[in-house]
């Protein structure tokens, strides 16, 4: 025999409700891109159906930048950038580039494919494109704590 209680009613309510991802009130869940090839490297950085996001303006140490794309080449992942600040008279004379001032540099970046360190990865990364699902687990901050 299977009692209802206002616990299991308001469990069932809420679940239905999580379990709706196309809501528009505000607090609950709306789906909001899909694809059928999904790629998620790290925080930020990810792509849908071959297409790698763009992430905007950002910084990049203490240089303001602007993200221009992500390309793909020989396995590796690049962000191609725009370097928003120029240089200072100083800064160009300390290192040696006078010839520098004033102007906008669009400089590329290695993208570190092994850099996301909040979970225990089985393996490394080594391309992007070999098909690999590699799994991980959760590091718990617990254990740190307690030993």
């Amino acid at each position: 025999m299977f009692i209802r209680s206002k616990f299991v009613e308001h469990f069932l309510e809420v679940f239905v409700s999580w379990a709706t991802i196309d809501s528009d009130t505000l607090g609950e869940f709306k789906l909001e891109k899909s694809a059928d090839d999904v790629y998620v490297l790290q925080n930020g950085i990810y792509r849908f159906d071959r297409m790698w996001k763009k992430r905007g303006i950002g910084k990049l140490g203490s240089r303001t930048i602007e993200h221009l794309d992500t390309v793909e080449k020989d396995g590796n992942l690049y962000q191609v950038m725009k370097v928003l600040r120029v240089n200072r008279l100083r800064t160009a004379i300390l290192t040696d580039s006078i010839n520098q001032i004033g102007k906008f540099k669009t400089v590329e970046r290695l993208v570190n494919l092994n850099a996301d360190r909040k979970r225990l990865w089985f393996e490394e990364l080594v391309d992007v494109n070999d098909g690999k699902m590699i799994d991980s687990m959760h590091i718990s901050m617990n254990y740190f704590i307690n030993n």
